[in-house]
């Protein structure tokens, strides 16, 4: 049977968060040094654990990329906040994509009873909000709206913790809201979530009933560390090894054993996109078929992302995206195959133009200026391969 990335798959794993502002990017597609680790000794102590960065009071924004783990370290932190409070504490906890209108938005927090209560007594109140970006999709101006919802509160007993993807975090709004706070609390507020560490991967093997030096260090002789730090993917390799070494007899062999992996099953993410659309069955094999197109697509033109009108279409070219109905217009690809391929998890989704590969590091970003709403665009669903197409060599 397959190891999934799932809820009871979750180790305890030591994550970590540096200012963005400070960040040492470091070297694409490597594991986490820590300062603290032996490998990061000489480096400055800039990362710190959620525990250590989370204000009792201000701004906290919580950046990342893709499927790093924001909202799974958010959850722990609800929990976390329960048991400590017992939960008498007031807490708001809210996924933003979840809210079709700023008004929405507005009146879920309004008619909470911990928000009532909070404005009526004299404690303090923490709002966790998952996933800002998604909600900006549909509400574009919700930084700014938000800020004003709050500016008339007591923002002096209030703790506001957003999680956000790393690519488009809006600095000015963002700045605007941080001053609903003294310049004391909110410094430093935005914080990236960094990858895991060696002993991170070490664990996630030792968890799976295999010795996790000798796991590390086929990571190491096949040289996918960039698949070994990412909460999503270190389990097919676990899959792969066979106590020794994988059981893929070369590097682009175990890509492929990873992309019919992620090929089995969809993507929540992206199912939520493509949610009421009636869709015809596609195989395994037609998924990973169709994946390769659009990823030859991508090649090919010297394109970064895949553009697909599941939302709605804008019809002007960007130099960027490769354009999935160049594809289905030849008719090398059916429609109803490449919305199935693009929802696995091969291909990730911002909602947006703006996009990078979630195994790279390094913040490599493009803004299209061509197309409508480029700031944070909501007319088009764009997509990018999980597995670095340049490091498969096939």
């Amino acid at each position: 049977m397959h190891s999934n990335c799932t809820p009871k798959d979750r180790l305890p794993w030591t994550r970590y968060w540096s200012p963005r502002k400070t960040r040492d990017y470091g070297p694409c597609g490597e594991f986490f040094d820590h300062p603290k680790s032996l490998l990061g000794e000489n480096l400055p102590p800039k990362s710190r654990s959620l525990a250590e960065i989370t204000p009792k009071t201000g701004l906290l924004v919580l950046c990342g990329e893709p499927k790093l783990g924001k909202t799974t370290e958010l959850e722990l932190m609800r929990k976390k906040m329960v048991v400590n409070s017992d939960g008498v504490e007031p807490l708001i906890y809210l996924k933003a994509r979840e809210f079709d209108s700023f008004p929405d938005f507005k009146g879920h927090i309004e008619d909470h009873p911990d928000w009532l209560q909070w404005l009526t007594g004299h404690g303090h109140l923490t709002i966790l909000l998952d996933g800002l970006d998604e909600g900006l999709i549909r509400m574009a101006t919700l930084v700014p709206r938000l800020k004003t919802f709050l500016e008339t509160k007591p923002t002096d007993r209030l703790r506001l913790v957003l999680t956000y993807r790393s690519f488009e975090w809006p600095e000015s709004e963002g700045e605007q809201l941080a001053a609903l706070w003294p310049k004391s609390e909110t410094s430093e507020f935005v914080f990236e979530l960094e990858p895991l560490r060696r002993e991170d991967a070490r664990l996630t093997a030792e968890q799976k009933g295999h010795d996790g030096g000798k796991f590390l260090g086929a990571v190491s002789k096949a040289n996918v560390a960039s698949l070994a730090s990412r909460p999503i993917t270190p389990f097919f390799l676990i899959d792969e090894f066979g106590g020794e070494d994988f059981h893929a007899t070369s590097r682009s062999q175990l890509y492929k054993n990873g992309c019919r992996r992620l090929c089995e099953g969809n993507n929540p993410e992206r199912a939520r996109l493509v949610r009421g659309l009636p869709l015809a069955e596609t195989s395994t094999d037609e998924k990973i078929e169709a994946a390769g197109k659009l990823a030859c697509g991508i090649l090919l033109g010297g394109r970064h992302s895949i553009h697909f009108p599941i939302l709605s279409l804008s019809s002007t070219q960007s130099g960027n995206v490769c354009h999935a109905k160049d594809l289905t217009n030849t008719g090398l690809l059916r429609e109803h195959v490449v919305e199935h391929a693009l929802g696995t998890g091969v291909f990730t989704a911002l909602g947006g133009i703006l996009l990078v590969s979630p195994i790279k590091r390094s913040p490599n970003v493009w803004r299209d200026k061509s197309l409508p709403n480029s700031r944070f665009p909501n007319c088009a669903a764009c997509y990018v391969p999980r597995i670095p197409l340049a490091e498969q060599n096939m």
